[in-house]
């Protein structure tokens, strides 16, 4: 299967209850039409470049999922549906790229709990 990377723009007055409604609705749509989520994240309330439908911020939320290509249809159609969504794009993720992203996510983790901690000693110039 296919992995792509989707975000949308809901509009700042929702609640985070309601927010997570909305997220819930996407991740529904995308497991039911195949797909399987890979990872979420909400990025938060930002201010648009631009206003779009009358909105000058927008809660922003990132997944990034797995599937067969029709899911992508499916999830652009209910995104247009939706009255909270007032922008959203999703991309098909280059395979190398998303490999080398995972490596680095790894790496880090592996490296802060094997290397040990130095402690510099006080220089006599910072005296």
């Amino acid at each position: 299967m296919t992995v792509y990377e989707t975000i949308f723009i809901a509009k700042p007055s929702l609640s985070d209850d309601e927010l997570s409604g909305v997220v819930g609705k996407v991740r529904g749509v995308i497991e039911k039409h195949g797909g399987e989520i890979l990872k979420t994240e909400n990025w938060g309330k930002k201010k648009l470049a631009y206003e779009v439908r009358k909105e000058k911020k927008g809660a922003y939320v990132f997944l990034r999922f797995q599937g067969p290509g029709g899911v992508v249809a499916e999830l652009e159609r209910q995104y247009r549906v939706e009255d909270t969504v007032i922008k959203f794009m999703t991309i098909k993720c280059d395979p190398k790229l998303l490999a080398e992203e995972l490596a680095r996510e790894a790496a880090p983790a592996h490296a802060v709990a094997a290397s040990p901690v130095a402690v510099a000693a006080p220089s006599a110039a910072s005296a």
